[in-house]
């Protein structure tokens, strides 16, 4: 079965980074089967989910602004929130170095900062250790912000998601983007794109399920191929880091 390789092509946060992810060939490789439900039509309406669940961080790097990628809050069993986006999107040493973070919608709406003592951890690429590594968590004293619940259960195929955010080229308050699952690649889950858009500046962005849970986020691809990690290595990420999700 030919597969897709994907790799991280970046525009460095030296001097101003924007993160973006191409896919740069179709090669055969091995791809374990992932299970599959009976397709079923294109739903006509995305989840319940405001499009505002969607956050842009802009980081300040030792006094210097920069906005990279996008990411989203979930809720913990004791009521603290925490704050999830990709790892690639900075250098570990660069994650070290941010004295605080501002999040806003990605219509522009600031919703509260982070502190650097707020950093729980800092995972790896998927070019370098798989989709179940690339995971930042950062605990979010916010108050008047969209919580995201948490999927149990991964992803299969022919199921139908939605990916939340909004074209870095792009005005307006987001959008539900539909996909659909079709494969399993670098430890993540593939999907394509039902509903177009350019994935520049997605990189940490929630894909939901039907119920509005968050099932993944996304890592990477090119139009029409998006990967992106499962919700069962967020989960393990975030329950290695002590904090017990609902």
């Amino acid at each position: 079965m030919a597969a897709f390789r994907l790799v991280i092509v970046e525009i460095g946060l030296r001097p101003a980074r924007l993160a973006f992810l191409a896919l740069v060939a179709a090669v055969p490789a091995c791809q374990k089967k992932l299970p599959a439900v009976a397709e079923t039509p294109p739903p006509l309406q995305p989840p319940s989910v405001p499009a505002a669940a969607a956050l842009r961080p802009t980081y300040d790097l030792n006094g210097r602004p920069v906005t990279a990628g996008t990411g989203f809050v979930v809720r913990d069993s004791a009521g603290k929130l925490y704050f999830l986006t990709a790892a690639h999107v900075m250098e570990t040493s660069e994650w070290r170095r941010v004295n605080s973070v501002s999040l806003a919608t990605v219509a522009g709406e600031p919703v509260g900062n982070l502190q650097p003592g707020g950093l729980k951890h800092v995972g790896a690429p998927f070019d370098r250790a798989g989709a179940q590594a690339d995971l930042v968590i950062w605990e979010a004293p916010l108050e008047k912000v969209t919580v995201l619940p948490l999927a149990t259960e991964d992803l299969k195929r022919n199921e139908w998601v939605w990916v939340i955010g909004l074209e870095m080229a792009r005005r307006g308050s987001g959008r539900l983007f539909r996909c659909k699952v079709t494969g399993t690649e670098s430890g993540g889950i593939i999907l394509e794109q039902q509903e177009r858009f350019e994935l520049r500046g997605f990189s940490g962005a929630p894909v939901v399920n039907e119920k509005g849970q968050v099932v993944g986020a996304v890592l990477g691809g090119s139009e029409p191929k998006v990967l992106c990690s499962k919700i069962t290595s967020i989960r393990e990420r975030v329950s290695q880091q002590g904090i017990q999700l609902p």
